[in-house]
């Protein structure tokens, strides 16, 4: 019976309790802690926080109280007027503290975020967590909240020069438990390709070095890409100081195309290895590994050793070796002044050298702002044409020792050459090719036009070339062709298509003239000493063989007409 009185009573004096501590919170005006709320947002995010909506508050033994329409606005002279909104916050908080007027946050969810970056002009950025280089108190720790939840987040990046990315997080979870290893997880996608971030402290908070504390793992899965960089770094949102080791798989290159719209058509099954450090505002890459295949299983390219560093303030440096097809390839890359000059409006030195298949590549220039223009002197020589022409994937032929130079221009519409001018040896019947007044403008679309003189053992020959970017970006390339040597003048016009299986060409072909033995001496064969000519047909190539139809030839005074065939592997043509 006295045990029976005993329960009664304390379950009346919780039910006392539970309705004292409903009154009191009935008696709460959640709008009492609009101040507190965004002087502490404020002081989370280095910058002013607005709380645009009313605040209501859960009323429970775990309160919440929930905010709508807030802001966080951007610097003057941005082009966004918030750095972030949200659609709604809601705060959990300690019941006692907040019966006396004060908040002791426990979890954060938000929910409808959207975040809004953009690089200045000077490369500077305006990013959500204030001033990452002066670490508080923990070294390196989080704020003190214990849980934050995110969901149905977008952050849209919108780079110097103008383009914009977005991305989108599913689910961000931060665990700030007390005694234990502070940890966050995150799942996204990044222009559809997901994203899953991993980071865990190795110790509590409280017990956290300042020195690399934190163990770090970043996962990007997708059908075509698997990239794991796994390591430790210093602090959660700064990324100057951290040490990592990088491995990026893949069958193809479509997501790598999606993610940073380039073009790397031919591109197979690869992988890249290697280390990343970042210490003192300076990044280096070591044990670089790189092994790229064709659509075909054949070998590109592989790297065996690799290293690069640079930083904001600290000239760019590259180096690497490996091979290209079956040859060796050697790469440097040295820069005079730090990237930081590309924001400064002047020139940023740059000089690179290439070495494969016996040729030498010599870059020397300058880039200006944002990388928008690079002007650069080109050197290109070697022992074998022919056999860097083959090595690049090119038509087999003969040809020995070569020279050329040319100052060049590469800009976001394409790149062109102007005063080409050197030298190649042993070209086919020529013992010595001349050339000179070398132009040529090859657009991002594909398109190309460029003129060459040259003389072929002291014969002049001139060329123009023109091809067009094609219907729709379709794989159909138009082209016009014109040369003149000898007193004979060809001119083509047709289109090139890529095919699986190869090219092939199609094009109404003209070859005009006088005197027929001169054109034969130039091209080293012997031709009958005709006063005039004319000759006019299709000409097509695929797989190996050519066929030269509807021709019709005017030879002197002699007329015929017919059609051509003839294979590479064969002989003699069939006419």
């Amino acid at each position: 019976m006295a045990r029976l009185k005993l329960s009664a009573w304390l379950l009346l004096g919780v039910l006392l309790l539970l309705v004292g501590v409903g009154a009191a919170l009935m008696s709460v005006d959640p709008a009492m802690f609009r101040g507190q709320l965004e002087a502490r947002a404020a002081a989370a995010f280095g910058r002013p926080v607005q709380l645009g909506g009313p605040i209501r508050l859960e009323r429970s033994l775990t309160p919440r109280l929930v905010i709508g329409d807030i802001k966080i606005p951007n610097p003057e002279g941005r082009r966004d007027a918030d750095l972030a909104t949200a659609e709604e916050v809601a705060v959990q908080v300690a019941l006692l503290p907040l019966l006396r007027g004060d908040l002791q946050v426990l979890e954060v969810r938000f929910s409808g975020v959207k975040i809004f970056l953009e690089a200045a002009s000077d490369g500077a950025g305006t990013y959500p967590f204030g001033d990452s280089g002066t670490p508080g108190p923990g070294g390196g720790t989080l704020p003190s909240i214990e849980r934050i939840l995110i969901r149905d987040a977008a952050l849209t990046y919108r780079s110097v020069t103008g383009a914009v990315t977005r991305y989108e997080i599913q689910a961000a979870r931060l665990w700030n438990l007390p005694g234990e290893p502070e940890r966050i997880e995150a799942e996204g996608s990044a222009k559809g390709v997901p994203v899953r971030i991993f980071l865990a402290a190795d110790a509590p908070a409280e017990t956290s070095e300042p020195h690399l504390p934190w163990s770090a793992r970043l996962e990007v899965q997708c059908p075509d890409l698997a990239l794991i960089a796994s390591g430790r770094v210093a602090r959660v949102f700064d990324w100057d100081r951290f040490d990592l080791r990088i491995a990026v798989r893949g069958e193809g290159a479509e997501t790598i195309e999606n993610l940073f719209d380039v073009d790397l058509g031919g591109i197979g099954a690869f992988e890249i290895t290697g280390s990343l450090a970042a210490a003192d505002g300076v990044y280096r890459v070591t044990e670089l590994g790189v092994h790229i295949q064709g659509t075909d299983g054949g070998r590109i390219l592989a790297v065996t050793d690799g290293t690069a560093s640079g930083g904001r303030d600290t000239p760019l440096q590259i180096a690497l070796q490996g091979t290209f097809g079956d040859g060796p390839l050697s790469v440097t890359l040295a820069s005079e002044r730090p990237p930081a000059a590309f924001f400064e409006g002047t020139a940023w030195p740059l000089e690179s050298r290439v070495r494969v298949a016996g040729a030498e590549l010599d870059l020397r220039g300058a880039a200006t702002a944002a990388g928008s223009r690079v002007d650069l002197y080109a050197v290109l020589q070697g022992e074998d044409l022919g056999a860097l022409a083959r090595r690049l994937g090119g038509e087999t032929f003969a040809a020995g020792r070569f020279r050329a130079s040319s100052p060049a221009v590469l800009e976001r519409g394409g790149w062109q050459f102007a005063d080409l001018e050197g030298e190649i040896q042993d070209l086919g019947p020529w013992r010595k090719v001349q050339l000179a007044q070398g132009r040529g403008f090859f657009r991002k679309d594909g398109s190309v036009s460029a003129s060459l003189a040259a003389e072929l053992d002291r014969a002049p020959l001139s060329l123009s070339l023109k091809t067009g970017p094609g219907a729709g970006g379709a794989s159909a390339r138009p082209f016009e062709l014109e040369a003149s040597a000898a007193g004979a003048v060809l001119t083509a016009a047709g289109t090139v298509v890529t095919r699986p299986d190869g090219r092939r060409f199609e094009a109404a072909v003209r070859v005009s003239g006088s005197r027929l033995e001169r054109l034969g001496v130039m091209l080293g064969a012997s031709l009958p000493p005709i006063a005039a000519y004319d000759l006019r047909g299709a000409l097509a190539h695929a797989s190996g063989r050519y066929e030269l139809r509807d021709l019709s030839a005017r030879l002197g005074g002699s007329r015929l007409s017919g059609s051509l065939q003839w294979e590479e592997k064969r002989p003699r043509p069939l006419l």
